[in-house]
């Protein structure tokens, strides 16, 4: 062991040599890394050669004559952490050196160096950079195993076997213990470079949302003091963040409390994240901003409270816009209801002159009074008395919905036979039937058909879903109708037809006034399309509900459910 003294030594002094070189590497390279890539590549093999040359300078003299030191190593990294120019450039200034000091193990010297340069090109390709104790350990033999068979070629091979005999077990143990310290060294480097070029490219990122974003972003600390504010937020309150920083909301905002101020401050108070609050706050320019935040606490390793990181966005435009909507909204219902206001105080004028119209053709119609002197009179006189009753039909509708829209529907709710009701209005629409060549079937109800309803706008519903499902019937069709009771002891009206039925689509449409199903044949009918919506208005007055269910070219059925009591009430 005491021969073995001076060689750990000397391994001891080369290995400094290594540790050394792993904080050059670190330096060259991160001067170069960004400026000259082949720069990098010259500079790291002139600090690896440098350190080959120093290892020569300090060996280790493992027999009387013969020297032997760790340039090995220093070249096999070289190719291995800087690739072939490093490599390159180490062995050959290695290689130089070594050949300058001269003896008889020149060659063997020479040969050692440039076979682990050569291996530690191929371990590069082979594993990549040595990032396991293993790998590197594994390498370090590698290198031990390609420079010992040159230790043969220096004075025969019984020499080289004895020479190998003294130095393999402590060269071994330096080989693999550098290697493993030389890696380690070299790649924590690279590692703490490369985690802080992310840590680098993710602050610029950070940095690029937060200038081209419309949101803003900002940190508080503990105190809830301003650490951080991204650009936007001088865009929008044009205040600069320099004045902000280090201060709290309430030094520089003149807040405007609401019930969302008050929870959004209790969330904070309460270190919880918060979304979405909104809030409106007043700059020192008087006009007021709008901003929705969110918002996440932050906490250390220890759980202890560290600040915040919040979002803010401006939404003053949408909440004025919001207002705006509502605003007109409001005007519209106002213009709507005293339009329909208008309307329904108007149907007494507007009824009583077109009843005279109506009246008088129709005695002119009959000759009442004797024949016209020209006959051609009595039939211009039907043409007057089938326009104004056409033209009393629309006025009735018009009113009628009007009165619904302005909350002066009227019912007479009392006792009557729904039997009857329906037996009457089919009575309204059987000559239109007829001419149109619809067979009507009713069938009464098999038990009591008494009801609490209003009979006049019962039997308009009727009419109004009787009579379309006769216009909109084919020739030849057939329309059923039937009253019967139901399990809550009130009443169902159902009307089906064979007809052109209505599209899915136009469903919620048809229950809108003046909109008509977009089926060619039923746009091409006529009406005003109320009949539909004054129906359904005046069932729900009745507290009941009116189901339409329709398929095209196979029909359409339309349930009226009207309840078993009913609120002796005028309005729906």
């Amino acid at each position: 062991m005491a021969q073995l003294a001076p060689l750990f030594q000397t391994f001891a002094v080369n290995l400094a040599l290594v540790i050394v070189l792993s904080f050059g590497v670190g330096a060259v390279t991160r001067y170069f890394g960004v400026r000259w890539r082949r720069g990098l590549a010259v500079a790291n093999g002139a600090l690896f050669a440098l350190l080959a040359i120093l290892c020569m300078i300090f060996p280790m003299e493992l027999v009387p004559g013969v020297l032997a030191d760790q340039r090995n190593l220093v070249v096999f990294f070289a190719g291995v952490f800087g690739g072939p120019v490093t490599a390159a450039i180490a062995s050959a200034a290695a290689g130089l050196f070594r050949l300058h000091i001269g003896g008889i193990g020149a060659f063997a010297g020479i040969g050692g160096i440039l076979t682990s340069a050569l291996f530690g090109v191929l371990v590069a390709r082979w594993w990549g950079r040595l990032d396991s104790a293993f790998k590197a350990a594994v390498a370090g033999l590698i290198v031990l195993a390609a420079t010992l068979p040159w230790f043969l070629v220096i004075d025969g091979i019984d020499f080289g076997l004895s020479l190998i005999a003294q130095i393999a077990l402590p060269f071994a143990i330096f080989y693999v213990g550098a290697s493993v310290v030389l890696a380690w060294l070299l790649t924590a480097d690279r590692r703490r470079r490369e985690t802080e070029a992310r840590l680098l490219a993710s602050e610029e990122r950070f940095r690029d949302i937060t200038d081209l974003a419309t949101d803003w972003f900002w940190e508080t600390d503990e105190d809830h003091r301003y650490t951080y504010i991204s650009p936007r937020f001088e865009t929008i309150t044009g205040r600069p963040i320099a004045d902000i920083l280090g201060k709290r909301r309430a030094e520089f905002v003149e807040e405007v409390s609401d019930q969302a101020l008050q929870e959004y401050r209790a969330a904070i108070d309460r270190r919880e994240a918060f979304h979405n609050f909104t809030y409106a706050f007043e700059v020192p320019n008087g006009r007021h901003h709008y901003i929705m935040v969110s918002g996440k606490p932050i906490f250390d390793s220890a759980s202890q409270f560290l600040g915040y990181r919040r979002s803010g966005r401006d939404i003053s435009a949408a909440v004025q816009a919001e207002r705006d909507l509502i605003a007109a909204k409001a005007a519209a219902e106002r213009a709507n209801l005293s339009k329909s206001e208008f309307l329904a105080s108007m149907s007494h004028e507007l009824r009583t002159p077109l009843n005279a119209v109506i009246g008088f053709s129709d005695l002119m119609k009959q000759e009442l009074y004797g024949p016209h002197a020209i006959p051609v009179y009595k039939e211009y006189a039907g043409y007057i008395l089938n326009s104004g009753r056409h033209l009393l039909d629309l006025i009735n509708d018009i009113l009628d919905i009007s009165k619904i829209e302005a909350g002066k529907l009227d019912l007479l709710i009392e006792e009557c036979d729904l039997d009857e009701i329906v037996g009457s209005a089919i009575r309204f629409v059987e000559e239109r039937a007829s001419h149109a060549e619809v067979t009507i079937r009713f069938t009464p109800a098999s038990g009591p058909s008494t009801a609490l309803v209003d009979e006049r706008a019962i039997r308009q519903t009727v009419l109004n879903i009787l009579g379309n499902a006769v216009k909109y019937s084919r020739p030849g069709g057939v329309v059923r109708i039937a009253v019967a009771g139901d399990c809550t002891g009130g009443h169902v009206i159902t009307i089906e037809d064979d007809g052109v039925g209505i599209p899915k689509s136009d469903f919620e449409k048809i229950f809108e006034p003046f909109e008509q199903a977009a089926n060619t044949r039923v746009a091409t009918e006529g009406g005003t399309g109320l009949g539909l919506p004054i129906s359904k208005a005046l069932v729900e007055a009745h507290c009941g509900r009116l189901e339409l269910s329709s398929q095209e070219d196979v029909g359409t059925t339309v349930n009226i459910h009207l309840p078993a009591t009913q609120k002796n009430t005028a309005n729906p």
